[in-house]
């Protein structure tokens, strides 16, 4: 009986993390390349400043999962990688929601590697979260 309220415990848990969950983050610095991102629906959408205005950059069929709950923060991180002929771009995205303060927060880590000689780049973005306005 105890191992099936566990797995019962287990189960809901991870479903009740991993959907659901309408987030919009928006970046701290509105000059930066990343505006903002989004976790809805069980996608990731991360956007990118083209002329002025947020466009669709890449959407991923997956969102963040929760890692962590230490100091009452919640964690929650995903890693995906693309590459193309010119670099390997891997994309960090993560986010907390601190249940003292009642308030997410999230971080964009963009590393580029170069497949000819040019150094590798790495660009790290904060976000704040902000209700999506219809």
């Amino acid at each position: 009986m105890k191992k099936l309220f566990f797995l019962l415990l287990v189960f809901s848990g991870l479903f009740f993390t991993s959907h659901g969950q309408n987030l919009n983050f928006v970046n701290i610095k509105s000059t930066q390349n990343i505006p903002r991102f989004e976790v809805k629906n069980n996608q990731t959408t991360l956007y990118h400043m083209v002329g002025g205005r947020p466009v669709v950059m890449q959407t991923w069929n997956q969102v963040p999962q929760f890692f962590n709950d230490e100091d009452r923060i919640n964690r929650y991180k995903m890693t995906v990688s693309r590459e193309d002929k010119l670099a390997r771009r891997t994309y960090e995205v993560w986010y907390s929601f601190s249940r003292d303060a009642q308030a997410y927060d999230g971080y964009v880590k963009t590393t580029i590697r170069y497949k000819d000689s040019r150094p590798s780049k790495v660009f790290e973005d904060y976000f704040i979260h902000r209700p999506l306005t219809n």
